[in-house]
């Protein structure tokens, strides 16, 4: 018996996660390794700016791999860019684990941010790609949930090797250990559907039917969802096709698309100011501060690790009542991966992403210091950004859920910028899939619907012959 097609569709979302669990034990475990004897023996006593790039090195990898990332998931797919990613992390890690001094840390940290900095931008991008209106936004928030999960595992590994092993083991199995998630989604990526978004980029229409079909609708090629949300796809990108400015001049020059590329970088650069990674990379350091050793620091990270993957689940079970409730500026993350159209979504999102490593490298470097020269003040900047980040979205970020990703180009033209006092009519996911069902499809501006039509039909003949 086959799976309903949203069960396969998060099924294929969850396994491109994987990556994101890379992410997160990376994240966590350094802060079991930098305090072992035989690691600090082994990379010469580092002080606090060496300490400070050793966990940086990973972040400047991934910033990085953001200058081409784009461009390769642009052109060789999805699919392969995440494989890429793969190979490159596994290669990083192993340096790392294998490292004989300081010089193979970074170079190995370095190595991994890049493969990390692939696969972090590549999961959300693909996710809400093959996603259907109704669950995009759970979708999409699974990538955080799995990066909490990777923490959780990290923090519980990293106090095990730190009580239960000695010497060199204490910190290398933890660093070997990160490997694991990413050689099953190595092997396996290329058995989950590509992105039907950029199989009609590339102007394979019948394999973007089927991969519709067989995304929502069981395979069924005629089924109406799958037909006019075909036909949306088709229409925009017939627009981006037509349009004489490549895409990253789009970026720039269309009104509607740099303001949400200033969105999305104001969101991953509010991502860091959160404080959460000063306390993942440096706890042993802040809780010494108070007299508490570093054994018991890292069972109480492992605590804070269940309480923060707790509340991630929550948001994926929350998400949509919060929406409906106007509460969105809670789940902001979560929008970074859908709100970009077909022939920008790929370099916006890399240049958002670049945004989150380069202030999350500028937060691994300062903090030792400051913990130095400011002590306790240091949180003062974090608490008072918390709060102003929290207004800034409910002033500025407009909901999209329930919007099909071809209709955000007017969707986004039609909404004020200060949001709030906006009366634009947004559908649910169910009620946007009733209106693709009963042909009611968005063609984007400059995309005359008989061309479209014209276009449609003809791909369709070409498909009736093998259905």
């Amino acid at each position: 018996m086959p799976l309903p097609p949203k069960v396969y569709t998060w099924l294929c979302g969850f396994f491109a996660a994987l990556g994101s669990v890379t992410f997160g034990y990376d994240l966590g475990i350094i802060a079991s390794v930098l305090p072992a004897e035989d690691f600090l023996a082994t990379t010469g006593n580092p002080d606090a700016t060496a300490q400070g790039l050793i966990v940086g090195c990973l972040l400047l990898g991934a910033f990085a791999s953001n200058i081409y990332v784009g461009s390769l998931a642009d052109h060789v797919g999805r699919r392969r860019a995440i494989l890429f990613g793969c190979l490159v992390f596994l290669l990083g890690g192993s340096i790392q684990a294998a490292a004989q001094n300081i010089h193979y840390m970074y170079g190995g940290r370095f190595l991994a941010g890049m493969g990390i900095g692939m696969l972090a931008m590549l999961a959300p991008l693909y996710q809400a790609e093959i996603a259907h209106p109704s669950i995009r936004g759970r979708l999409t928030t699974l990538q955080q949930f799995m990066l909490g999960i990777g923490a959780l595992i990290a923090s519980f590994i990293g106090y095990g090797c730190f009580h239960g092993l000695s010497g060199q083991a204490q910190w290398r199995v933890p660093l070997a250990i990160q490997l694991l998630p990413a050689i099953p989604l190595a092997f396996f990526i290329l058995l989950l559907p590509e992105s039907p978004r950029y199989l009609a980029m590339k102007g394979r229409n019948e394999e973007a039917l089927h991969i519709l079909a067989r995304l929502h609708a069981h395979g069924d090629i005629h089924d109406p969802f799958v037909v006019n949300e075909h036909k949306e796809i088709l229409a925009q990108v017939r627009v981006e096709q037509q349009e004489t400015r490549n895409a990253w001049a789009q970026l720039f020059l269309v009104k509607s698309n740099f303001r949400r590329l200033v969105l999305g970088v104001a969101i991953q650069f509010s991502i860091q100011m959160t404080g959460v990674s000063v306390i993942q990379y440096y706890a042993p350091r802040i809780f010494e501060s108070i007299g508490i050793d570093t054994s018991t620091t890292l069972g109480l990270q492992s605590g804070n690790s269940v309480i923060a993957l707790i509340g991630e689940a929550l948001c994926i079970w929350f998400i949509d009542r919060l929406v409906q409730s106007g509460l969105l500026f809670l789940l902001w993350p979560i929008v970074v991966g859908e709100m970009f159209n077909s022939a920008t979504r790929a370099k916006a999102t890399a240049i958002t992403s670049s945004a989150a490593w380069i202030s999350n490298f500028m937060i691994a470097q300062v903090s030792p210091i400051a913990f130095d020269h400011v002590g306790w003040k240091y949180y003062l900047v974090f608490a008072i950004c918390g709060f102003t980040n929290a207004l800034f979205f409910w002033a500025f970020l407009p909901e999209t859920k329930g919007i099909p990703l071809e209709e955000l180009d007017a969707y986004f033209e039609s909404v004020p910028l200060f949001v709030p006092t906006a009366k634009v009519y947004v559908p649910d996911g169910r009620t946007r899939e009733e209106e693709l069902r009963q042909g009611k499809i968005m063609v984007p501006e400059g995309a005359e619907t008989e061309a479209t039509e014209d276009m449609y039909e003809k791909d369709k003949g070409a498909i009736e012959h093998i259905a």
